[in-house]
């Protein structure tokens, strides 16, 4: 009796529960500013209590749970509204939904509207890109699935802040297929795209459409940052000065530039106050490094060397220090570190 109380116990304080509270304070760093920690802790908790299904998984694989509750906090998402935990395969896999994924473009602040629809067989659909700047699609919007037959394609796009329209996306059927057979939960009868096909549609054409649209929070700082420069120019004198004879400058000082100076730093340039790779590209973020440092908690890797090691790794280039990362490379390794076995993966 007293063993199977202290295993109970055990099991309790071990369990997913317990491993959400031990990275609570990680989780409020990785969450952006809209983000409760304690809403998500709460919510991640009822949902627990609430399957029996997903808690036995994320029991008996706990590293694909905390790795899915980091990407839900990452992305900013509601868990079990637009981000899911799926117990699938004995681990749990953490699905962002097609709202999710619009819910983004839209926190990113370059568009105003998304469209996202499935065309069935018995849909009027046309769309030329030379003539056309969207498609038209005519359908029986209350029309039963004997009305309107069955799903044979997918678009998406969004019309930006400028009154511009993004890239249309197209899907037929077969390529939606071929996306389905690449997922990890794409067959089963606990697969989403068994119990829930039309929103996996949907999430394939908007999955496709954020490769075309700013999802990141970091657009409207190059924007701020874009506006701050023009206004800089804006200010400057636009009337020359008087011609005449240079004057000469005093010995022991340097002369004056009206261009901005590139700076060298200790890792790469700073350009008007913005630290680049020589090749242009940004380093890490803040935000970006401590996504990094919690994936490699996720899986196990908690001392700088094997951090560096298992980068150099992945990246398939010397990594010496994560703050030398460019923000395509952190991208890329939190990336692999969630592809890593027991920790989720591709949905």
């Amino acid at each position: 009796m007293t063993s199977t109380v202290s295993n109970a116990v055990a099991q309790r304080n071990n369990g997913p529960a317990s491993l959400i509270e031990q990275y609570r304070d990680d989780l409020a760093l990785v969450a952006p500013s809209h983000v409760n920690p304690d809403k998500l802790y709460r919510t991640m908790i009822g949902l627990l209590r609430g399957n029996d299904n997903l808690a036995r998984a994320a029991t008996g694989n706990p590293g694909s749970f905390i790795s899915a509750v980091f990407e839900c906090a990452e992305l900013g998402h509601r868990p079990g509204d637009t981000y899911h935990f799926v117990p699938f395969g004995g681990k749990v896999t953490g699905i962002e939904d097609y709202k999710g994924e619009i819910e983004r473009m839209y926190r990113a602040g370059a568009v105003t509207s998304v469209k996202a629809e499935i065309v069935y067989s018995n849909d009027s659909y046309d769309y030329d890109e030379e003539t056309m700047d969207r498609p038209r699609h005519t359908r029986d919007r209350f029309g039963s699935k004997a009305v309107r037959g069955r799903m044979i394609g997918v678009y998406a796009y969004a019309i930006m802040r400028n009154g511009a329209l993004s890239r249309v996306i197209e899907m037929g059927e077969e390529e939606v297929m071929e996306h389905k057979a690449a997922s990890k939960t794409g067959s089963g009868s606990d697969s989403p795209w068994t119990k829930w096909p039309r929103s996996m549609w949907l999430k394939t054409a908007v999955h496709e459409l954020a490769k075309w649209v700013p999802t990141s929070n970091e657009y409207l700082t190059d924007q701020a940052r874009a506006q701050g420069e023009m206004l800089r120019h804006a200010n400057k004198p636009t009337s020359a000065p008087p011609a005449g004879p240079t004057p000469p400058v005093p010995a022991g000082e340097a002369p004056v530039r009206d261009e901005p100076i590139r700076v060298q730093a200790e890792q790469g340039n700073v350009v008007d106050g913005t630290v680049v790779e020589p090749s242009g590209e940004r380093l890490v973020t803040e935000a970006q490094m401590r996504a990094v440092h919690a994936s490699f908690r996720a899986v196990g890797i908690t001392d700088e060397v094997g951090k560096h090691a298992n980068a150099t790794e992945k990246l398939g280039t010397p990594v010496e220090s994560l703050t030398q990362l460019t923000t395509r490379q952190a991208s890329q390794l939190i990336d692999s570190l969630k592809r890593e076995p027991g920790t989720g993966g591709d949905q």
